[in-house]
């Protein structure tokens, strides 16, 4: 059950890259309503995950937070598993079991994932 693909307005500054992602086979990165809402930490491993062209299986996951009907939950799953995210942490470093994976992606925690994907995939610079 995937939304339904928008095409953005040709003056609309998202234009050329929904025409990239056309040209390189991947323009259900705009299944969204809107291209100007912030992304969630959910729909950005299931990006990550689709435009590496991973293939995944569900494991669970410790997420006490990610039930398993979400409709990303395998994607967490697996990039858990390769260790792209950890959750959150408390104070002193702690797991706390937890993702929000319906919560805004904030820069700083897309950075932290992106550098772990180029790490693995030996695309660090």
């Amino acid at each position: 059950d995937k939304p339904e693909l928008q095409t953005p307005d040709t003056e609309h500054w998202a234009a050329p890259y929904y025409e990239y992602a056309q040209k390189i086979n991947t323009p259900s990165l705009f299944r969204k309503s809107q291209f100007d809402t912030p992304i969630t930490r959910a729909d950005c491993i299931a990006l990550l995950i689709e435009v590496g062209e991973f293939s995944h299986a569900s494991t669970g996951n410790s997420f006490n937070d990610v039930p398993s009907n979400h409709p990303h939950a395998q994607a967490i799953s697996f990039a858990q598993q390769l260790g792209w995210i950890n959750g959150d942490t408390d104070k002193e470093g702690n797991l706390l079991h937890r993702f929000r994976p319906d919560a805004e992606l904030s820069r700083a925690e897309f950075s932290v994932i992106l550098q772990r994907v180029l790490e693995q995939s030996g695309n660090e610079e």
